[in-house]
């Protein structure tokens, strides 16, 4: 089960999932030319690094501000009933955010180079709209080599620096937790933007506390590597 595992977590009603789609295809694109750019990759903004609770980060900046430093978030309805069918599961708060992938370059088809995450160790994923018929999401060996500095930057490498561990084509609306602290990276993205719901997780869990924690929420399909 090393860096994805798929949960047993229920699907979202359709409605809630349309609503979602459309949030995460309003976000406003704060981006250079030349890129793969993430709205939001965490679960806080830089201007509140300083913070131990991330999940309490993400709720500081729902004001959905746009300006530099401030983070487009989803409004507390949608919020709200995403928290409704989703907290019963967790033994913590979680809070969702909206994050979304931009292809921003002048290529058709781009792959996103292997990293490690800035400010979480986990993600619990669900994706909206996968960002094109063949996206994959690579995860590596490797895992991040300075772990000092999570809460103040992502760290990345070469393709050619890390050994491909399992390679995945997560479905439409299947919820997965990503180790996010270990090398990863998203192939074969389209100008079809990639916009999928993430649930912050107030507490320094690493991927392996999560998956003991949560043995119950492990889904039959994880021994499937696309």
């Amino acid at each position: 089960m090393a860096g994805l595992v798929y949960l047993k977590l229920p699907p979202l009603p359709h409605e809630l999932n349309q609503a979602l789609l459309k949030e995460g295809q309003h976000m406003p694109v704060m981006a250079k030319d030349g890129r793969i750019l993430t709205e939001y990759h965490g679960v806080a903004s830089p201007t509140n690094s300083n913070t131990d609770n991330w999940g309490t980060t993400a709720k500081i900046n729902n004001d959905r501000r746009t300006d530099e430093g401030g983070v487009p978030q989803l409004p507390w309805e949608l919020v709200n009933e995403v928290r409704s069918i989703i907290q019963p599961y967790f033994k913590v708060e979680i809070f969702p955010i909206i994050i979304k992938f931009t292809n921003n370059t002048n290529q058709d088809i781009v792959n996103q180079g292997p990293h490690c995450d800035i400010f979480r160790t986990v993600g619990i994923n669900y994706h909206l709209q996968l960002g094109g018929p063949n996206v994959l999401t690579n995860v590596y060996k490797q895992t991040r080599k300075d772990l000092s500095t999570i809460t103040t930057e992502a760290e990345d490498v070469r393709a050619d620096e890390v050994e491909l561990l399992q390679q995945h084509h997560i479905p439409l609306h299947q919820w997965h937790v990503l180790d996010v602290q270990r090398y990863h990276a998203v192939m074969n993205l389209t100008r079809e933007e990639r916009i999928f719901l993430s649930l912050t997780y107030p507490e320094k869990i690493t991927y392996n506390q999560f998956t003991d924690q949560y043995i119950d929420l492990i889904g039959e399909n994880n021994d499937i590597v696309d």
